[in-house]
């Protein structure tokens, strides 16, 4: 039993994971991919609500777009700071730097993440409904959805 304990170890940890190699492979893998995709989504929100606010007349859906697209924003900056505040702590000389950095993005920055998560995935919900009204009935949508409540609702 003890064999296939130290055999499925040895599997699951090489002794070769911990050299500096994998190290610099693994973080400047997830620091490039990683800053990429939030640098993609970063100018893509930007972009977003630059070309929404620049609308002369702002619909419900205008708006809804827009606080999204801010939302989302927030969402790519927290998560992508997470992202990348480990992997350069670890090219520190202190040992305990990258763990505190985890454990402080733990308790501050993830519950953060997730409340801008939270808000876009509600903003996502009121426009799905507002378009669900407004295409399957629309002539009932004045009755259904104010505009007021809808901006209301969003704000």
């Amino acid at each position: 039993m003890e064999a296939t304990t130290e055999v499925a170890l040895a599997v699951l940890r090489p002794k070769q994971a911990d050299t500096i190699q994998c190290k610099i492979y693994y973080n400047l893998l997830r620091v490039t991919v990683g800053g990429i995709i939030t640098l993609l989504g970063l100018v893509g929100n930007v972009i977003t609500m630059v070309i929404m606010k620049k609308e002369k007349k702002k619909s419900c859906t205008v708006l809804a777009l827009m606080y999204l697209a801010a939302s989302d924003f927030m969402v790519v900056l927290v998560y992508g700071a997470i992202n990348w505040s480990s992997p350069f702590a670890s090219f520190t000389n202190n040992k305990k730097l990258p763990l505190q950095v985890k454990m402080y993005s733990a308790a501050y920055f993830l519950p953060l993440g997730q409340i801008f998560n939270f808000i876009s995935v509600s903003i996502t919900v009121i426009v799905i409904w507002q378009r669900y009204v407004s295409v399957c009935m629309p002539l009932k949508m004045k009755n259904v959805l104010p505009q007021t409540a809808i901006i209301i609702r969003i704000v």
